[in-house]
């Protein structure tokens, strides 16, 4: 990493009925992980049909290439 430090993943955790589930970032180890980023592009294009527009304002580091 440029600043000398470890690279921090993202991770976001969620309860589902009870049980925890934990997405990483850029994580494709799910045996569905293809399907599952074709439906999360195909959403992001639908709600940037209807007028979404993405705030990347809380953004508070440079953004890698790798990042997106």
């Amino acid at each position: 990493h440029k600043s000398g430090g470890k690279k921090q993943i993202g991770v976001t955790v969620t309860d589902i009925d009870g049980k925890l589930w934990k997405f990483r970032a850029h994580d494709r180890s799910h045996a569905e992980s293809a399907e599952i980023h074709e439906q999360v592009d195909r959403m992001s294009k639908r709600i940037i049909e209807h007028g979404h527009k993405y705030d990347a304002s809380w953004i508070v580091r440079p953004i890698e290439p790798d990042d997106a």
